[in-house]
């Protein structure tokens, strides 16, 4: 099996942004092969996802399953969830989650930075999702000064450079060797909102002049054009540099939230006036909770009281209670009707037929030709997920990924250390 970097390349490791309570890249950052090195550029307090869009697949990794395939289209964006349960997201605020401090990582990584990040806030604008392409920047380049630095002191460029965020419990990879004309992106697809393309920012993987050039674009498009959508940008280089994607599979750290003080707020807004979206939302979470149980005729029960039946949630958990019924001919009627126009515009969307085709396939019911996942862009290579130190080692080893499975192994290498 080939390698990911061939024997001749040396890959650069930034890890950038703000750490989250599961530290999955940072505790198992490992010694690198000679001629790489990894460079840390994070904030000082530890995080927990609290700001920027917040739709089912967040709050899937956020809450739990019943919760995310129960949420309403109109709650997803930017703060919608926070002004709907204002109360609970003060909850969230109230815990300290910590510091960090450089020493913590001068045990894997020579080269860490590490700032409190209240003192940048003034300079970016409100409300707080808009600093996030800023702070996405601010690290990738002090990432990078880092870079350079030592390249300076080896006397030798990188090759290339991968730029993951803190959290990443599998680092991307891939059977073959990375070209140079190349970019490895966790998603990369057509925005119907904007009618453009959008990329994720998870991880990067490019040639070291590309990922210059990646943080030159950005600089350029948030300091002089006062753009604010770090997936838009990075789509715009992607095309406008004629780069060819390889899609990354990656696994993000559970950073969770309490599901059952949410549940507990969601309860109380529901007897609120104007509390029916909550009811609604409420209704769908016991049904999925009823459809575990067993308690089948149950949650029927439940469903026929929602008064929504033909929104996504409501579509499938009817799908999840024929799943239960092995009603295959009625899992494949609701799939259907969850990608039909009106149901199927945005990603979000998109969540609900792609779950109810996820459970079906685990359900042993047989494979539908549809793709699953968040990337529309055709694999152009098979992926293998790999932990941390086997990326960096540069070797394909057997893995169990938590969603997809086993993927194919090879013998370690045997590169002296």
């Amino acid at each position: 099996m080939p390698r990911l970097f061939v024997e001749d390349r040396s890959v650069a490791v930034l890890v950038t942004g703000e750490i989250r309570n599961c530290r999955t890249a940072l505790g198992t950052l490992p010694e690198l092969e000679q001629g790489s090195d990894s460079f840390i550029s994070v904030w000082q307090r530890v995080g927990c996802k609290i700001e920027g869009w917040i739709g089912p697949w967040q709050v899937e990794r956020l809450l739990d399953d019943a919760i995310a395939m129960s949420m309403p289209a109109a709650l997803s964006g930017l703060h919608r969830l926070e002004t709907f349960l204002p109360d609970f997201f003060q909850h969230l605020r109230s815990f300290d989650h910590g510091s960090v401090s450089a020493r913590d990582f001068t045990s894997f990584s020579r080269h860490v930075d590490v700032e409190d990040q209240r003192l940048h806030v003034e300079t970016l604008p409100a409300p707080a999702y808009k600093t996030n392409a800023r702070f996405i920047h601010y690290k990738l380049a002090r990432a990078l000064s880092m870079m350079r630095l030592a390249e300076q002191e080896r006397g030798k460029h990188f090759d290339f450079v991968m730029r993951v965020r803190p959290d990443l419990e599998y680092l991307p990879g891939w059977n073959g060797e990375f070209q140079l004309g190349e970019i490895g992106l966790d998603w990369f697809k057509h925005d119907p909102l904007s009618k453009g393309h959008t990329a994720g920012d998870n991880a990067i993987v490019a040639a070291r002049d590309v990922m210059i050039a990646l943080e030159e674009h950005l600089r350029s498009a948030i300091y002089e054009r006062g753009c604010m959508n770090i997936h838009a940008m990075l789509a715009e280089f992607v095309t406008s540099q004629g780069l060819a994607v390889r899609e990354l599979i990656i696994e993000i750290g559970s950073d969770r939230w309490p599901p059952h003080a949410f549940r507990s707020h969601l309860a109380e807004r529901a007897l609120m006036p104007g509390g029916e979206l909550a009811a609604e939302f409420l209704s769908c979470i016991r049904a999925h909770d009823e459809i575990d149980a067993g308690l089948l005729e149950q949650a029927e029960d439940t469903l026929n009281n929602v008064k929504n039946a033909s929104a996504s949630p409501a579509l499938l958990a009817r799908g999840r209670l024929a799943l239960a019924r092995s009603e295959m001919e009625e899992v494949d009627r609701l799939i259907n009707k969850l990608l039909l126009p009106g149901l199927s515009e945005t990603d979000d969307d998109l969540y609900f037929s792609r779950k109810l085709e996820k459970l079906r396939r685990h359900h042993g019911g047989g494979a539908m030709n549809r793709p699953i996942g968040r990337s529309n862009v055709p694999l152009s290579s098979s992926i293998c997920c790999k932990t941390l130190p086997q990326i960096i080692r540069g070797v394909t080893v057997m893995t169990e990924h938590p969603k997809t499975g086993p993927t194919r192994r090879a013998k370690q290498s045997r590169t002296p250390r």
